[in-house]
């Protein structure tokens, strides 16, 4: 089980690293390629590229150190969790960032768009441009979705493995072991005491009870109260 939970994290790392990378890429490509579109300038793929990059190494490093402190949790997997969390917002706004522009070059792919952009810029390639920035920043959204899909599912296995205490040396079950103790030197065995007890001069006597019971403890002779109208009582000398 918890050797899995490792594996798993450690996949969970990897990917959003390589997703993480192919957003930067993209970033990087658009705002070079697109550098009059001001949306691809603000570079939104990158930023938030890295930020999954830091939190998928974070689950690399959670995977690789689960269970080496005597089974329990490592300090890693709190920091994964929590960098999830945060991406799963990053994330949300990068795609809203290209989503803005996705939709504003989009008209680009409308003949008569196409035809007024070409005019305007007095070039034939104005509008492959204009459709190329489109399509990059509907890239830029897709691997921003599957990026946050990815933050989601880590943030709730995260939280579960938490929890996970496989390897950790577990408590022992503690009992009560009932001795015999040898008869002290200070008893003396009296006249007309059952079998198995042994009496303190002047202060009664323990009987072994059968089947492990607790002792029972019986007044001295003395001590001992008149028996109850029709019960016989045995006196001890």
């Amino acid at each position: 089980m918890c050797k899995s939970s490792g594996q798993a994290l450690l996949g969970l790392g990897v990917t959003l690293v390589v997703l993480g990378s192919i957003s930067v890429i993209l970033g990087i490509a658009a705002a070079a390629a697109f550098n009059w579109d001001s949306l691809s300038r603000i570079s939104a793929p990158i930023w938030a590229g890295g930020f999954v990059i830091l939190t998928g190494s974070m689950g690399i490093m959670a995977g690789r150190n689960f269970g080496r402190q005597d089974g329990r949790p490592n300090g890693y997997i709190p920091a994964f969790m929590a960098l999830s969390i945060v991406g799963i917002f990053v994330t949300i706004a990068q795609q809203s960032i290209n989503g803005v522009g996705g939709s504003l070059m989009g008209w680009c792919f409308i003949d008569s768009v196409a035809d007024a952009v070409n005019n305007w810029h007095r070039d034939e390639t104005a509008s492959s441009w204009c459709q190329a920035a489109a399509s990059m920043h509907w890239a830029c959204i897709a691997f921003g979705f599957i990026e946050m899909v990815m933050c989601f599912a880590s943030s709730i296995f995260g939280c579960v493995v938490g929890g996970c205490n496989c390897g950790a040396p577990q408590p022992q079950t503690q009992g009560v072991v009932f001795m015999q103790a040898p008869p002290n030197p200070n008893m003396v065995v009296t006249t007309g005491v059952p079998p198995g007890a042994y009496a303190y001069p002047q202060a009664g006597y323990m009987v072994q009870q059968p089947g492990g019971a607790p002792p029972a403890y019986l007044p001295p002779p003395a001590q001992q109260s008149a028996p109850y109208p029709g019960e016989q009582k045995t006196q001890i000398v």
